[in-house]
């Protein structure tokens, strides 16, 4: 059985959070990481650095995910309507075909007199 190697925590936390929740995280680290700074002469702990980091690389990814979200569905939308622009010329096209049949078939009828005609399974 293959081992699998767990995610980047960047890559986690992108996947469990929401944008509001990442913001939220981010924030709180900026204050911690502001009052460590001030508490050990500007430096901040590389757990905490780290942390950071990983978070805005989180963000980061976050926001790629929605855009690219928001693109393909731009895109279905747009396929959406060049298909409805195609089924629409389709019926158009159909509906043509119908009224052409039957300015032909009125022709047909009237210059033969007849009021109707019967075929095996219809009368028209």
């Amino acid at each position: 059985m293959a081992c699998q190697n767990p995610l980047p925590l960047s890559q986690t936390v992108t996947s469990e959070m929401t944008l509001f929740e990442l913001d939220e995280s981010l924030s709180l680290l900026m204050e911690s990481a502001t009052e460590a700074a001030a508490d050990n002469n500007g430096e901040i702990p590389e757990e905490l650095r780290q942390a950071l980091l990983d978070y805005c690389e989180a963000f980061g990814a976050k926001v790629d995910n929605i855009a690219n979200y928001i693109k393909s569905q731009e895109f279905e939308a747009r396929n959406a309507r060049i298909e409805i622009d195609r089924l629409q010329r389709r019926q158009a096209a159909a509906e043509n075909k119908v009224e052409r049949l039957k300015g032909l078939l009125k022709y047909f009828m009237e210059s033969r007199g007849l009021r109707c005609m019967k075929g095996r399974l219809n009368t028209i």
